[in-house]
């Protein structure tokens, strides 16, 4: 019997918490355009860059992107692999090693999320702001944890959702 996300609890909810973080992502893309563009336009027409631009882009938005992205990533199966030997391998031992993979890489997402967890705290605590326009970058700090335990999420649905179905019969990736 296949299982779903409904499998997980409430599935309503973790399609929330997909979608959100999809979105999340998204937005990072769409702010991050328009602040280069902005930040270009008023460069060439007024010799005025945008101020704290770059620490929007490289804290704020770039972050963002990166970390929600992972989520996405591993929900859509889109990780880099390396297949040359792997799908050679019989179809148990290919099931294993996704398995084994998932757990490895389980255990540096947590390990993400708690540190990264720690650290925006810290940084929550003296108010972190960053460059010349003192904008406050401590706020962004959160989406790494954020990203990692959305992303370590994904990778046990996965882990759940493919034992058992067949899926690592295909190829490196369980598609």
């Amino acid at each position: 019997m296949r299982r779903d996300m409904r499998d997980f609890g409430s599935g309503r909810l973790l399609a929330l918490c997909r979608s959100s973080i999809g979105l999340l992502g998204g937005i990072g893309v769409v702010l991050m355009m328009l602040t280069v563009l902005t930040d270009a336009v008023l460069r060439f027409a007024v010799s005025s860059p945008l101020a704290g631009s770059m620490e929007y882009v490289s804290f704020w938005y770039m972050v963002a992107i990166a970390f929600f992205g992972f989520a996405l990533a591993e929900r859509y199966g889109e990780h880099i692999d390396a297949p040359l030997i792997f799908d050679r391998l019989p179809a148990q031992l290919r099931r294993e090693f996704v398995v084994v993979g998932k757990v490895l890489f389980l255990i540096v997402l947590i390990s993400m999320a708690w540190w990264g967890w720690e650290e925006a705290l810290r940084q929550y605590a003296v108010g972190e702001r960053g460059g010349a326009a003192g904008v406050a970058i401590w706020p962004a700090r959160f989406f790494v944890p954020i990203g990692a335990t959305a992303c370590a999420i994904e990778v046990i649905v996965n882990i759940f959702s493919r034992t058992g179905s067949g899926t690592a019969d295909r190829d490196s990736t369980g598609r």
